[in-house]
């Protein structure tokens, strides 16, 4: 099995650019999906990752990962059409509602969150690859994922603790059996993640970008 993960949501930035021009630049990252990035997996193996920054030059860039995926393609002799299946760390989908109640945020989810937008970047690049393989997947589930598959552990319990995921800002799960079962989530309204970030912003220092300067500041 060839797995090909992917991280980012191309437009964010930029659909808060047109919608609220001004801005200062610094609250423009008040957005999610920086940071894209692509990881190859090979029969549970992870081959190859990269950030889509380190080819395209631009700093916490959520870009679409261009660059990141053929350079994992590149780094295991393959071409696009040898992979399985493609898997993105964000599933807005069962949102889609909350996102329709007015003009703005349903053009926000049709443009940046839906599964079709996320279809439409890789038909874009790789118009070849079969859009049924192209999957979905909530955010705190892929970070609990990423850290149960590789601790060595069969029964043990995951809790992710972010700024948010679709929803969330914290997730706890009990893993075994190569199953994550959720126990309990907090809301993103209560988000220790980004009230940290809002400090962050107050002090000058860039939101989404600058959280570890105001850790080290601390002592």
């Amino acid at each position: 099995m060839k797995l090909l993960g992917i991280s980012g949501l191309d437009g964010s930035v930029s659909f808060k650019k047109a919608q609220w021009p001004g801005l200062d630049e610094r609250e423009y990252r008040i957005s999610q999906g920086h940071d894209s990035a692509a990881a190859l997996i090979i029969d549970g193996v992870c081959v190859a990752a990269a950030a889509e920054e380190r080819f395209s030059r631009k700093k916490h860039t959520g870009d679409f990962p261009s660059g990141a995926i053929q350079y994992c393609l590149s780094e295991a002799g393959l071409e696009i059409g040898d992979v399985d299946e493609i898997a993105h760390g964000f599933d807005y989908a069962p949102y889609r509602k909350v996102f329709s109640v007015d003009p703005i945020t349903a053009e926000l989810y049709r443009n940046v969150f839906s599964p079709e937008s996320l279809a439409g970047h890789v038909r874009q690049r790789f118009p070849a690859f079969p859009p049924e393989h192209i999957h979905s997947v909530q955010h705190h589930l892929a970070h609990a994922a990423s850290a149960f598959c590789t601790s060595g552990w069969d029964d043990c319990l995951v809790v992710v603790i972010d700024g948010m995921g679709e929803a969330h800002s914290a997730s706890i799960y009990h893993a075994k059996d190569n199953k994550l079962q959720k126990l309990h989530h907090i809301s993103a309204n209560d988000s220790i993640g980004i009230l940290y970030s809002l400090v962050t912003l107050h002090l000058g220092f860039d939101f989404n970008s600058d959280e570890y300067k105001i850790m080290g500041l601390a002592p």
